[in-house]
């Protein structure tokens, strides 16, 4: 099995967001009680922090 880590882009946006909010829904893992909407989290994902280097 090859795992592939990218950077995360748009695309992924609807995805994360539905795996966030099982978590935050189930878990006490988050600091969260509420999970995100879609569209907060797609702007998340538009602001994210250019800071890796390769």
């Amino acid at each position: 099995m090859n795992i592939v880590i990218r950077e995360v882009n748009i695309n992924d946006a609807y995805a994360l967001s539905d795996i966030y909010k099982y978590y935050v829904d189930n878990f006490p893992y988050s600091f969260e009680y509420v999970a995100p909407s879609f569209q907060s989290l797609s702007l998340k994902v538009l602001r994210k922090p250019k800071t890796l280097q390769k």
